[in-house]
């Protein structure tokens, strides 16, 4: 486990948080932001064609 700093607060946080125990910020744990890396993995693993069949 290693320790980084909050982007808002700057307080020192754990790798493997979630949430900024002193201020709450959330980071990039959305659900589109998920997909987006998810769709550029795909499409750089597999091709713009074979990540199509996946839809």
């Amino acid at each position: 486990m290693s320790l980084g700093y909050c982007p808002e607060c700057n307080a020192e946080i754990s790798s493997r948080a979630t949430r900024c125990p002193k201020c709450g910020y959330a980071g990039e744990s959305s659900i589109l932001s998920r997909f987006f890396i998810v769709a550029a993995f795909c499409l750089g693993a597999y091709g713009i064609v074979n990540w199509l069949m996946l839809l």
